[in-house]
């Protein structure tokens, strides 16, 4: 089922400009930003997305001249795990590197390190009152980055940038503070949970789409088990597979789109009877429906791809990287048949959606101390700015078909037809929920990750003991 939510936006028109050569062009709008909101229906509970603030009044940041002369310090990521992100991070440099062209002036000094090793680093230069001028936060991490005064209130120019009208304002959610922003959502937002499925298979299995609920599934599973084929194969060996790539987005159609700012806002209840009635589910269909390959607690994700890849599974659960490794492996006929979809929803709930998750888990900030150099805060809000908006988006796009915190003015073009039906899935015809390691600190999640697991091994493991000893987990950091 492909779900549209068209969203209205309204375009602002400033007047009453100030001119002034020599520094930023601040001007105050006299009409308050109308808000929009949309409500969907969701598990019995109403969801509601507001894109802005209608209290905030509206500041429009122009630059034409940035009269900053000097250095600027910025500490930001190299690599993510895995290798993924890595093409978020090549726009963002080659972002940046426009922004040096366009002010020759201003000297960037960029320093990079791994994901693994950058908050420690960034630690130690907190600690040490030797802070960059513009860094990476994560997700986690910003809000009491925020509150202990280390990160400069931007609100006002997010609110006033030029590309304000294209921003999706949801991704900001973890970078706010008192309703105040302190970091803009960095890099590129790809799927960590995607159905990919041989269409040919289910062609041949009488299904000329892909079925919608995992009750479809399990009658096709009788037709692939004649035929030594699993139908759905999952890569349980790989540790956050079955958080990241799979309850994320499966738990959403039980609980809402809400919980992961209940989450955030230190609100949630594990011991909700729809986080139950989720976990409960999960242990239902991995060890007793069939449908997911029995030996999936020992499948590594290679393993998963190859036995998709020789035809020996109609689906895999998987998220980007993985599209794109079979987009290098399979041949043009295998490419050809290779279809994208949300997970299956089992047919008692009323109210589902195409969820998939997509996070955008750093955002780029300014240290609070420019504060005390308007020329300079001046100009890295120009320049994170830059590395956020419109011109980011476009050099994403273009160069890989993927989208961040900003919409491009245009649609793709040119790409294959495999980056394009993903493209299609993951921004138009999938809903966006949040990944669980995204919002939850990584001392809960990892509890998390393995406390499922655990469940999932166990027949002596009750639901009602892993949902009570991961709120008290919760609550733990909640005190903290």
């Amino acid at each position: 089922m492909v779900v549209t939510r068209k969203l209205a936006r309204m375009d602002n028109k400033m007047q009453n400009k100030t001119k002034n050569k020599k520094q930023i062009r601040k001007c105050r709008c006299l009409i308050s930003l109308l808000i929009v909101a949309v409500s969907i229906c969701l598990t019995g509970c109403e969801w509601k997305k507001a894109l802005r603030d209608e209290k905030e009044p509206l500041v429009e940041f122009v630059t034409d001249e940035l009269v900053y002369n000097g250095e600027i310090n910025v500490l930001d990521i190299s690599a993510m795990s895995g290798g993924t992100g890595k093409e978020g991070i090549d726009s963002f440099r080659k972002c940046l590197d426009e922004w040096r062209e366009k002010n020759p002036s201003i000297v960037v000094n960029e320093e990079q390190f791994e994901a693994e090793s950058y908050n420690r680093e960034l630690s130690k230069r907190i600690t040490t009152d030797n802070m960059p001028d513009i860094f990476i936060v994560g997700s986690m991490e910003a809000a009491d980055l925020a509150a202990s005064g280390n990160l400069l209130d931007i609100t006002e120019y997010i609110r006033g940038s030029k590309d304000t009208t294209l921003y999706n304002y949801d991704y900001l959610f973890p970078y706010t503070y008192d309703k105040h922003y302190y970091a803009i959502p960095a890099y590129a937002a790809t799927t960590q949970t995607i159905l990919i499925y041989n269409s040919s298979l289910w062609n041949e299995a009488g299904y000329d789409m892909i079925p919608e609920t995992w009750e479809e599934y399990a009658k096709a599973d009788k037709y692939f088990e004649k035929q030594q084929i699993d139908t759905v194969v999952f890569a349980g060996a790989d540790k956050k597979r079955i958080t990241d790539h799979f309850l994320s987005s499966f738990g959403c159609q039980y609980t809402g789109l809400s919980w992961y700012k209940s989450v955030l806002n230190k609100e949630f209840d594990f011991e909700s009877d729809s986080f139950k009635e989720a976990i409960t589910d999960t242990k239902k269909l991995f060890n007793e429906s069939g449908i997911i390959c029995e030996d999936y607690m020992e499948l590594t994700n290679k393993e998963a791809l190859e036995r998709f890849i020789d035809g020996r599974a109609a689906a895999v659960i998987g998220n980007y990287e993985d599209v794109k490794f079979l987009d290098n492996q399979l041949e043009p006929e295998g490419k050809e048949n290779m279809g994208f979809a949300a997970l299956p929803h089992f047919a008692k709930l009323e109210y589902t959606h195409p969820f998939s998750d997509k996070s955008l888990p750093y955002g780029i900030a300014i240290s609070s101390k420019l504060a005390a150099d308007p020329e300079k805060m001046d100009a890295c809000v120009d320049l994170i700015l830059y590395l956020t908006g419109s011109e980011y988006a476009r050099i994403l796009q273009d160069d890989h078909m993927l989208l961040g915190f900003t919409q491009p003015e245009e649609k793709p073009a040119g790409m294959g037809s495999v980056q394009l039906r993903l493209y299609r899935f993951m921004y138009e015809e999938s809903i966006r929920c949040e990944s669980y390691r995204t919002v939850m600190n990584s001392d809960v999640w990892n509890e998390f990750d393995d406390g499922l697991r655990k469940l999932l091994n166990s027949e002596e493991e009750t639901v009602d003991d892993f949902t009570m000893e991961m709120q008290s987990h919760y609550m733990v950091w909640c005190r903290k």
